[in-house]
């Protein structure tokens, strides 16, 4: 939930496509801060919207999917009161990308719901000071992300949109790590496009969290998209 650390030249408005192979598009763009990137992502899968959760939740497969992926764990919150039918998580995500990038961690704070059209929404925002820093990794300190799934009226298909924005860290210069995250974040979706179709996946019950997208900000980029 999760994927990445970036930043470009580009306009904050000028979204360039990286990719776009067997069902996966990739886009980015530099972020208003001039600091970082924002990556985009759509992929179409034959999956309930639901599922994409299911596999979101899946630690034991983390690793499988996630492209630098190498562990993770989630710690039960209460939902905020702006959204209390919501399922909030702590989220603690390590990573192991290429050399010369070094290990990174990611805490954040998760919502996750779904909205009276069926589609699916995961909102993360980074809560970098909540657990103590391992001397290990780095912890990524600022960033933010959503995800949607959204069913494909008349089929079995469901399209997931992902967009996020992270803050550069580390003395590892930003075109690296750039072309390290949009490669993440393609491979990434790449192999969720095959895990999600597992049958395990498409028996989460998960319809009684709801979530009202009007409400969370970062992902109203995506209700514009």
């Amino acid at each position: 939930m999760l994927l990445l650390l970036c930043s470009v030249s580009a306009q904050a408005d000028d979204w360039q496509l990286y990719k776009r192979d067997r069902g996966v598009a990739v886009w980015y763009r530099g972020a208003d801060d001039g600091l970082s990137m924002e990556l985009r992502g759509e992929v179409q899968v034959e999956a309930q919207p639901q599922a994409l959760l299911a596999v979101l939740e899946d630690a034991d497969s983390f690793a499988r999917w996630v492209a630098y992926g190498e562990r993770v764990s989630y710690q039960p919150l209460v939902a905020p009161v702006s959204q209390p039918q919501a399922l909030s998580q702590l989220v603690h995500s390590y990573f192991n990308p290429p050399w010369p990038i070094s290990n990174r961690d990611l805490l954040v704070q998760s919502l996750a719901g779904t909205d009276p059209d069926g589609r699916l929404w995961l909102q993360v925002q980074t809560s970098a000071n909540r657990l103590p820093a391992s001397a290990d990794y780095l912890r990524i300190p600022d960033g933010q992300a959503c995800w949607q799934a959204e069913p494909i009226p008349g089929t079995v298909m469901t399209r997931i949109r992902h967009q996020s924005r992270y803050t550069d860290i580390g003395l590892v210069p930003r075109v690296l790590q750039h072309l390290a995250a949009r490669r993440a974040l393609f491979s990434s979706l790449l192999r969720l496009q095959t895990l999600i179709s597992a049958e395990r996946y498409q028996q989460g019950q998960y319809g009684h969290y709801r979530l009202s997208p009007a409400e969370l900000q970062y992902c109203q980029q995506l209700e514009k998209w």
